[in-house]
């Protein structure tokens, strides 16, 4: 690649940190202000659920999304060429993003454990806040506004706009991207895992459909179907043997959901099987602006709008450690 193009590539992974980046400070801002804003107004509000889910994902996809976007806009786009996918294909994605949820994280448990260790302290977990929600305020947000606004951002956006340099690495950075967007080492690793699966299918059928309804199906197992399996147990005196645990009601709760966390760890297996039996059929086509592999992380990362952007998200995983 010659000097000019790379750096025209740098250019434009710089403005792709800026957009992220920028989502996350404005977000953040409008946030701070709206809460502030009501606070003040009306100081009751926010005993009112559906008003507190408002301020907190409201300034993200009304405001900092759509102005955000305006600085990748300028960008030059390769478009992926759409086709459909088979509803065998979508049945074996399944299993696999069960799988790939399923590791992604036990390593993000396995680093919150040796930060445990270490220091003492248990990272919180943001999805706790979340699973506080009414059943209709989850179905509506995390089920279906947060996934299509975040196959947009992930999948449509940032695969279009560095398809150019490579399919192999868009889909691998727009994953990477995915995974540290949430800000906590709770969800960072699934996400990720999650994002190689939803890219690839991104990239073979070029439109989001198909990656949203998989993120979709997570969200609502984890978001709505998990919560509502441990309804009503009480997981504080479970974990210390607390025999006045041990009633009728509350085993039966407890075996529903260990027959319900077994079904989907057998899921799990049939995916990691599928994943590794697929993986041989997964192929990228050669693009014409490649980055070179000798400075491709030099190219991608070391720019100003990537540097802000990892160091909002290690603050971020900071702040989540010590909360």
């Amino acid at each position: 690649m010659l000097t000019e193009e790379r750096k025209k590539a740098k250019k434009c992974f710089s403005r792709i940190g800026w957009y992220v980046f920028s989502i996350l400070a404005i977000t953040s801002l409008v946030q701070i202000i709206v809460m502030n804003v009501i606070g003040i107004l009306w100081p009751l509000a926010f005993q009112n659920q559906v008003i507190q889910w408002i301020c907190i994902f409201a300034p993200m996809y009304i405001v900092a999304v759509p102005v955000s976007s305006l600085i990748i806009k300028p960008l030059p786009v390769k478009n992926v060429e759409k086709k459909k996918m088979t509803v065998g294909q979508i049945l074996v994605c399944v299993p696999i993003a069960i799988f790939l949820m399923y590791a992604g994280n036990m390593v993000g448990m396995f680093f919150m454990n040796i930060i445990n260790f270490i220091t003492g302290i248990q990272p919180a977990d943001p999805l706790e806040v979340l699973l506080e929600g009414s059943v209709g305020l989850r179905l509506l947000v995390v089920v279906i506004v947060g996934p299509l606004m975040e196959e947009y951002i992930f999948r449509k956006q940032l695969i279009d706009h560095t398809r150019m340099h490579g399919e192999k690495m868009a889909v691998i950075f727009s994953a990477v991207l995915f995974g540290l967007f949430h800000g906590n080492l709770s969800q960072m690793f699934y996400a990720a895992a999650l994002g190689l699966l939803f890219g690839y299918v991104y990239l073979r059928t070029g439109t989001i459909r198909y990656s949203a309804l998989l993120h979709m199906f997570v969200n609502f197992l984890g978001g709505v179907v998990a919560p509502f399996m441990l309804e009503g147990i009480n997981l504080e005196m479970l974990e210390k043997f607390d025999p006045a645990f041990i009633t009728s009601d509350n085993i039966i709760k407890l075996m529903i959901f260990m027959i319900y966390a077994i079904i989907l760890f057998i899921i799990a297996i049939i995916g990691a099987i599928l994943f590794f039996i697929n993986l041989k059929k997964v192929y990228f086509d050669p693009q014409e602006n490649e980055l070179p592999k000798e400075n491709r992380f030099k190219i991608i990362f070391l720019n100003g709008g990537m540097l802000f952007f990892i160091a909002l998200i290690l603050w971020s995983v900071i702040k989540t450690i010590y909360a």
